[in-house]
């Protein structure tokens, strides 16, 4: 880890690349913006999310009260096993992520490069008097403070590229997928002679 060394041997973080930038309204002001369109982001993959779990869990329900029709028993298999897959991906995706960086001795780890003090999942991990102290040492530089909000935005769009949105969109395909076949078996056994 690229680490600085005081001279009393405790390690403390690298100078921060933020340190040249100046404090200013328009810094600020696109911080909070791009904070502000993650979190509707968020919202609206929770949204996606429970819309998904509801629809999949209606339509999972109905094809298993309907396996009593031997003629339709196909289409219904297809129906509701591309709808718990559905439901699936769409729970995963709605599932909270709370990891947080631990030392070997499973303590959080404020040296790790994932760590971030505005994130729940990580200040909850520590007494409160820590946490503010640590807050209040964060808030002294302004340089400390736009690193750590970029860490926070980094860290929200990190669970939306790579987990929140992959997880909503294999769930769609998989339902429209399942509703096509299922369509198609159901048109091919009412032409069928």
């Amino acid at each position: 880890m690229n680490e600085e060394s005081d001279p009393h041997g405790a390690s403390t973080r690298p100078p921060s690349p933020f340190e040249v930038v100046q404090s200013r309204t328009p810094a600020e002001l696109m911080l909070r913006t791009e904070h502000f369109a993650l979190w509707q982001l968020n919202q609206m993959a929770d949204t996606k999310a429970n819309i998904m779990i509801t629809v999949s869990s209606i339509v999972l329900s109905i094809s298993f009260s309907q396996f009593g029709e031997l003629a339709y028993r196909l289409p219904l298999m297809t129906l509701a096993g591309f709808s718990l897959a559905a439901l699936v991906l769409a729970v995963l995706a709605a599932l909270p992520s709370v990891n947080y960086p631990k030392t070997a001795g499973g303590k959080l780890d404020k040296q790790a490069p994932s760590y971030n003090l505005l994130f729940f999942g990580h200040f909850s991990r520590m007494p409160l008097s820590e946490f503010k102290h640590d807050m209040a040492a964060l808030m002294q530089r302004d340089a400390t403070v736009y690193e750590q909000m970029v860490t926070d935005i980094y860290g929200v769009g990190g669970v939306l590229g790579r987990k929140k949105y992959p997880y909503l969109r294999y769930s769609y395909i998989l339902f429209l997928v399942g509703a096509s076949l299922t369509g198609l078996q159901f048109l091919y056994l009412l032409i069928q002679p």
